[in-house]
């Protein structure tokens, strides 16, 4: 029986050791896989014009970089440092500054040529590129704040660069610039949480890793890392918080809230809902499975994820279409094995079954499917093209083989390694936080109460109402509840993206009949959303570069259109404007003929003054209309 047992136990130890080899032998197929095919692909990459980490030859040094931790080839460095330098002759100065996208994530690529080749070159192009950041910056009238393409990427990139021991003083005040302007360029919820980025491409700020609060939460959990700053972590958190608002348990996913015509031939669709008041076009439910939109991206930054959010991953990842990081189950995969708090046991077999079908597809048809979908196009870059999916491979490999480290970077999501801690941010973080929103307000409380220092809970709208009042300051109470009314109109605005076209619609419409002298065809009406207000303050930053000297004793002196739109927020009233504002209240659906004749009345309407009041009238409604204060009813007279 003993023998017998240990024949057992031997035969048993040699399944096994049959197993593991087995296993080893498996993923070592994905590495040979790599090593024979990838040449084609990298030529093939060589030759776009595009530098970016997304779609242009940056791309080829984070995955040569990822083949090398595997392989430790010293000619893979050589191979790296010729694929530097040729960027850096092809480097265009002119284009983005982003980290995913642009040029900071080639600086980011020459920081890592630089740290395992030591070669000084690498670094300097890597500082020769991220000074410029801020010059083409300057540059744009309205800088995203996103991830991908945005702001936040740019401090992420300078981040890595101070992660790394490099404190020369440029970096510390880009640093602080940016940040700044990420917090000041915040928005906030209904229940008081951190979003960003409102414009005419969507319907509430953007949820999701790319372009959405997470990814752009990410920078600062990353800067809290840096920094020990617990008011980083909790922009982090209600970065989250915001996202979780738009959770849908249904489809186990977050909405989208992307609503723009990526054609041009689908834009009719989008005038002709806006024109006929179909408000439900653009509120259509909408979520995607992929790193750039939806729950993969968003679970890699979070932890204790519910096993259905997992299982609709997994599933997603059956149904995937292409191969591509960004926009396919390959990428998805890579999401889950970034988030730690995920046991693998969930996708080990899904990893297997995706490495085992993405060979048989090469096999087949020497290529894979981009992010596209489309199988006959070239497209070779690391997000969306060919060599993703390699690197994917080279990342299953170490996973299968347990190669990963703490230290390997998923460029999915480029955590810093802090080597140096970052003490120079000593500013008042919730004060910002709170500026963002009632910008006028902060700026007389500094001049006036420049002490005054906010805590985590005073960010809430509520919370600081009641230290406003505290303060007992009636021209700062009048402003703020001014601001207050603002950030009201903003939250009821339900799709940005409706307001936008509904406002270009009914401003062709305006033109094309002003043209042809229809003014009987033009009915308006006081926008839906419009608010009115008056304020002993004169808001236009025109009239004096200290607006506070501004102040009038009368309260009612300055009359304000509060407007749905994202870029001004509000206008002032001329006294023409007031009354014509006034008039409407009591007559909706007005034609502009009756307007222009009901000033007739009460002015001179002699022949010698009726062209000028026509255009006069016709003039400022243009300027309401424009201005969204007022909208075109659609009905013939």
């Amino acid at each position: 029986m003993e023998e017998y047992f240990t024949y057992l136990s031997k035969r048993f130890l040699s399944n096994l050791i049959i197993f593991i080899f087995l296993s080893v032998m498996d993923a070592n197929i994905l590495l040979k896989f790599n090593l024979e095919n990838r040449h084609f692909v990298i030529n093939n990459l060589l030759k776009t014009k595009n530098n970016s980490i997304y779609t242009g030859k940056s791309g080829i040094i984070i995955y040569l970089l990822e083949l090398y931790s595997i392989t430790n080839d010293e000619t893979l460095l050589i191979e790296i440092q010729k694929v530097a330098d040729i960027i850096y002759e092809d480097l265009n100065e002119h284009a983005s500054y982003s980290f995913f996208t642009g040029n900071m994530g080639v600086a980011y690529s020459f920081l890592q040529v630089f740290i395992h080749t030591g070669e000084e070159k690498y670094l300097n192009h890597c500082f020769e590129i991220s000074k410029k950041s801020k010059i083409h910056f300057s540059l744009i009238e309205r800088p995203i704040i996103d991830l991908l393409n945005g702001v936040s990427g740019i401090l992420l990139g300078l981040l890595h660069i101070y992660s790394r021991g490099y404190q020369e003083q440029w970096i510390l005040d880009d640093i602080n610039f940016y940040i700044d302007y990420i917090i000041n360029k915040s928005y906030k919820s209904k229940n008081g949480n951190i979003y960003w980025d409102l414009t005419a491409r969507i319907n509430k700020g953007l949820t999701g890793f790319s372009h959405g609060a997470s990814g752009i939460g990410f920078v600062f959990n990353e800067l809290y890392k840096l920094t020990g700053n617990t008011a980083f972590k909790e922009i982090f958190e209600s970065a989250l918080r915001y996202e979780d608002e738009y959770y849908e348990p249904a489809i186990k996913n977050w909405l989208d809230f992307r609503k723009f015509p990526y054609k041009p031939e689908d834009s009719t669709q989008f005038d002709e809902n806006a024109r006929n008041g179909n408000l439900s076009f653009f509120l259509e439910s909408k979520h995607m499975f992929a790193w750039c939109h939806g729950a993969p991206g968003i679970i890699g930054v979070r932890e204790n994820v519910s096993s259905d959010i997992i299982n609709e991953i997994l599933l997603s990842i059956e149904t995937s279409k292409n191969h591509s990081l960004c926009h396919s189950g390959t990428g998805n995969l890579l999401c889950l094995i970034e988030n730690e708090s995920i046991n693998p046991k969930f996708y080990r077999k899904h990893l297997e079954d995706k490495c085992h079908a993405l060979i048989a597809y090469h096999d087949k048809h020497k290529s894979f499917i981009n992010g596209y979908n489309d199988s006959d196009s070239d497209e070779y870059g690391l997000f969306m093209g060919e060599l993703g999916t390699f690197y994917f491979l080279l990342k299953a490999y170490k996973h299968l083989t347990d190669l990963a480290t703490e230290d390997t970077i998923n460029i999915l999501y480029p955590k810093v390694s802090p080597k140096t801690f970052l003490e120079i941010y000593n500013q008042q973080i919730y004060n910002s936080i709170a500026e963002a929103s009632f910008p006028k307000t902060f700026s007389l409380i500094h001049e006036k109460y420049p002490d005054l220092v906010l805590e985590k809970e005073d960010i809430q709208t509520e919370n600081l109402r009641k230290k406003v009042a505290k303060l007992e300051d009636e021209i700062i109470n009048d402003v703020f509840l001014f601001e207050q009314t603002i950030k009201q109109v903003e939250l009821d605005i339900e799709s940005h993206s409706y307001e936008f076209f509904k406002n270009k619609t009914d401003f062709n419409f305006f033109k094309s009949n002003i043209k042809n002298n229809n003014l009987s065809e033009i009915q308006v009406n006081i926008g839906n959303k419009v608010q009115f207000v008056q304020t002993r303050w004169d808001w236009n930053p025109m009239t004096n570069e200290k607006w506070s000297l501004n102040n009038k004793n009368n309260i009612g002196q300055y009359e304000y259109a509060i407007t749905p739109d994202y870029e001004n927020m509000f206008i002032s009233l001329s006294k023409v404007q007031t009354y014509i504002i006034d008039y409407l209240k009591g007559n909706e659906n007005t034609p502009l003929e009756d307007i222009i004749n009901h000033f007739y009345e009460i002015i001179d309407g002699s022949p010698d003054n009726k062209k000028l009041i026509q255009e006069n009238v016709i003039s400022n409604v243009f300027y309401l209309l424009k201005n969204r204060a007022l909208e075109i009813k659609y009905e013939k007279i």
